[in-house]
């Protein structure tokens, strides 16, 4: 069971992770083009 919920977790977190390393990308590229 407790495997089954850090399965879960992680995937998750990978998702989140990912997706904040491309919110954070796009933040710093607008200031660079203006």
């Amino acid at each position: 069971m407790l495997y089954d919920i850090w399965t879960v977790f992680w995937r998750d977190w990978v998702v989140l992770k990912h997706r904040m390393i491309k919110f954070i990308l796009s933040r710093m590229v607008a200031p660079i083009l203006y």
